[in-house]
């Protein structure tokens, strides 16, 4: 069992924020797999700890990444014990979670929000992937893989920025390429 100072370590280092709270606990959203949300005000992440270690090290650098990139300051806050289920009934590039009294303030869900979220995590996994053998292969692979990005700083923006630019570029022209085609 991976100690929890050190998912909370980590979660400072990628979210940028000293006071994230880390909850090991499924999200609020039936179908997700983890959540970054607001509570009071304080950034929240929510991971499912029915996930295998390395999986929720994924989940992680995912949540992370929105709130790093801003994206949780578009969602309301989530009301207290309440689960919710998503309408996947709405176009392929929405997702609906008008239920009671939550729902994401600016619906339908922004995919590329989602994109970029994915993109940052990817690279931050690759990162770790590149550092965790400068930790005893004594350790497990996810815990060496969270030794690695609890010691992230954000003082390799150029190649992880650069990944991470060029996959969004390739995106937008996917988009646009739909967007001619009526595909959209």
């Amino acid at each position: 069992m991976i100690d929890d100072e050190l998912w909370a370590k980590a979660a400072v280092a990628l979210s940028g924020d000293q006071n994230i709270l880390l909850r090991f606990q499924h999200p609020a959203v039936r179908e997700f797999s983890g959540l970054a949300h607001k509570i009071g005000g304080g950034n929240v992440i929510d991971i499912d700890p029915s996930k295998s270690d390395m999986g929720m090290v994924e989940i992680l650098c995912h949540e992370c990444a929105h709130i790093r990139d801003g994206h949780v300051e578009s969602f309301a806050a989530l009301p207290p014990g309440k689960v919710l289920d998503i309408d996947t009934s709405g176009p392929p590039n929405s997702v609906s979670l008008g239920v009671g009294a939550w729902s994401y303030k600016n619906a339908p869900l922004n995919v590329r929000a989602e994109y970029e979220a994915e993109m940052q995590a990817v690279a931050w996994l690759n990162y770790a992937e590149k550092h965790a053998g400068e930790w005893s292969a004594s350790r497990d692979e996810a815990e060496r893989y969270l030794l690695a990005l609890a010691t992230w700083k954000n003082t390799e923006p150029t190649e992880i920025e650069a990944w991470k630019n060029k996959q969004l570029q390739l995106s937008d022209k996917l988009q646009n390429f739909w967007e001619r085609k009526g595909l959209k």
